[in-house]
């Protein structure tokens, strides 16, 4: 089997009906523009793979820099094997340094291939199923004030959530009013994650854990650096998970030698697609932590993605996700994994488990062949 044609298309999600998310105090997602790469083969199978930079400050990545990537990139792919997920990632590393963003599209549609090519979910090809469906967390913003939280959570757990993350990185004492009227609205027994990505200083991130150290959460990235998440997971009882300083296994292993946090969040893209995921995984399964699994943003293809990944992760290591498709107006797979009473189900047909609609995605803005 040889790669013949690789092929991006645009989509422009709108977030939350165009209400958009306030992910810290400065930075609000209303509109978030995405490129899918398809792959194409000589027998005939396609594979998909979906990338959705946050802006230009949340990571090394960014919308513009995606086609020219793949332009620069895809060529050196033609007439290769997309079976061979690991000789391909590696070729993609050897041949293009760094632009983790821009392989994890045409990793991810390699992994579809090769599911579909041999009748096997990506879940399986993995490491095994392991979870058929996995609870995920209601995402609770900073537009939720702390008089407004109780609805707001009320509303989540309608849907049957059991687990919450709170949006944080603002005015600490704001904040600290937030997670108190979040955890009293959610209760004792549900998982409560606070995610200040990156927003606060190491001095900022204190004074509000000492506000709320009394109670059952959970800190997420509360500093830009590692050096300053250190210095707080130090000085503070307040379990930390780290995020955005979690880029390569280097770091992860670091990060265990330090002590520097209680558990992390894997972000698919991070780490070129799913064969860099799956190292990272593996080895976080293996130094006993729980982790959040996750990408960047997306739609139902990037949900898949995950889908896959999570289902095929040991359940005791597994600790949260965002339902992504539910923040999105866009959908480009009617059969794509949705969540039903705070569960999100793993596909379980070949591949990544959707039909893509081609017609959904409109007429490609890059073609390699």
């Amino acid at each position: 089997m040889k790669i013949t044609q690789i092929e991006a298309f645009k989509i422009e999600y709108t977030i939350y009906g165009g209400k958009g998310f306030k992910v810290s105090l400065d930075r609000v997602i209303t509109v978030l523009p995405a490129i899918v790469v398809k792959v194409s083969t000589d027998e005939g199978i396609s594979g998909y793979g979906e990338i959705g930079p946050i802006g230009s400050t949340y990571a090394e990545a960014y919308f513009n820099g995606i086609v020219p990537g793949l332009q620069e990139l895809g060529p050196q792919l033609l007439g290769k094997d997309p079976r061979e997920v690991k000789k391909i990632a590696d070729f993609m590393d050897m041949s293009f340094a760094g632009h983790s963003y821009v392989k994890t599209p045409l990793d991810v549609a390699c992994w579809d291939i090769f599911g579909k090519s041999t009748g096997l979910s990506v879940a399986t090809l993995l490491g095994g199923r392991k979870m058929e469906k996995y609870p995920i967390w209601g995402l609770l913003g900073r537009q939720h004030t702390p008089e407004t939280m109780a609805d707001a959570v009320a509303e989540f757990q309608t849907e049957g959530y059991s687990m919450f993350q709170v949006k944080v990185g603002g005015e600490v004492n704001v904040d600290a009013a937030r997670v108190r009227a979040a955890r009293k609205a959610i209760g004792d027994d549900e998982l409560v994650f606070m995610d200040a990505n990156t927003g606060w200083l190491s001095s900022q991130a204190l004074s509000f854990l000492n506000m709320v150290d009394d109670l059952d959460v959970i800190m997420e990235q509360p500093c830009a650096s590692y050096e300053e998440c250190l210095y707080v997971r130090k000085n503070s009882k307040v379990p930390l998970v780290l995020d955005e300083v979690i880029t390569s296994l280097k770091v992860l292993l670091k990060a265990y030698q330090d002590g520097a946090m209680d558990g992390f969040n894997l972000k698919i893209a991070r780490f070129g697609g799913l064969t860099g995921a799956k190292t990272i995984r593996d080895v976080g399964e293996k130094l006993g932590y729980g982790m959040t699994i996750e990408d960047f943003w997306g739609g139902d293809i990037t949900s898949a993605a995950i889908c896959a990944l999570i289902g095929s992760t040991e359940p005791a290591h597994y600790k949260a996700a965002t339902d992504y498709p539910s923040t999105v107006d866009i959908s480009v797979a009617e059969d794509a994994p949705r969540m039903k009473d705070g569960y999100m189900p793993v596909p379980d047909g070949p591949g990544l488990g959707i039909q893509v609609d081609d017609k959904r995605l409109g007429k490609a803005i890059a073609t390699i062949k």
